[in-house]
């Protein structure tokens, strides 16, 4: 099948693994796989993704300090991945995104001290996915995105729920787009975005597009400056957003769109 490890089982543990160049993806988790460990693990310039995760039960894995980089697509998880941790991570120089949370049910993920940069699109992604939410983004940094399409972003949020705060977004949308450090998308409800920095980018600090039933979003306590606009809410259907206590400065366009 071309992948360059396929694992399954359960209470596994990988460590202190190289994998390179795999004519499709390096490292997968097929749908038996559940309660893995994998920690020190490098996945690099990989055909397609760097590491592909999924359950047939709705298991946990627990990724720390994984390097995915340079790979042709992205790192993603999907399909009933629930309660997950990745911690001190970089999601680094690929072709697409950083890290993507995708389809199935995935959901209660936690993504912390982690890093994604000079990626093609955005740098971390949680898609819409029926029946999931509730993932944590925290303590981490992404940066440069957008290297080959513009209007991309550093977080770009679809889903419900989502909680990104005590991250860095900065300098993304190098393309020449119009990309936001963080951008909440029309599928997207009730995220809490909090105690973020986020400044240099293309477009806005934060983004909240409402062409959708986008509803009850709490924005508050983050600092924007240094972007085209501050915060911008746009589209025809934005209700119930809480905005409070946020720094908005030196922006070159306007602070509150």
């Amino acid at each position: 099948n071309n992948f360059g490890a396929n694992f399954t089982g359960a209470n596994g543990s990988i460590s202190n693994l190289i994998m390179r160049y795999s004519p499709r993806t390096a490292l997968r988790a097929t749908a038996s796989a559940t309660s893995w460990s994998i920690t020190d693990v490098q996945v690099l310039n990989n055909n397609e993704h760097g590491m592909q995760l999924e359950s047939g039960s709705g298991q946990n894995f627990n990724l720390t300090r994984v390097d995915s980089n340079y790979n042709t697509y992205n790192c993603v998880i999907f399909s009933n991945i629930v309660n997950s941790t990745f911690d001190s991570s970089n999601f680094n120089f690929n072709g697409w995104s950083g890290f993507v949370i995708g389809s199935g049910t995935v959901k209660g993920n936690v993504v912390k001290k982690s890093v994604a940069e000079y990626n093609g699109l955005s740098g971390f992604v949680v898609n819409y996915i029926a029946g999931g939410g509730g993932e944590i983004f925290e303590f981490n940094r992404a940066n440069n995105n957008a290297q080959t399409t513009a209007d991309r972003q550093g977080f770009a949020l679809f889903g419900v729920g989502t909680v990104v705060r005590y991250n860095l977004a900065y300098s993304n949308d190098v393309a020449g787009g119009v990309g936001s450090g963080i951008n909440v998308d029309n599928t997207a409800d009730r995220n809490e975005i909090y105690y973020n920095l986020s400044y240099s980018n293309g477009g806005q600090g934060i983004a909240a597009r409402g062409d959708g039933d986008t509803t009850g979003h709490h924005i508050h306590n983050n600092v924007l400056y240094h972007n085209k606009n501050g915060l911008e809410l746009y589209g025809t259907d934005v209700d119930n957003i809480v905005i409070k206590n946020n720094i908005i400065s030196e922006n070159s366009n306007l602070a509150l769109r």
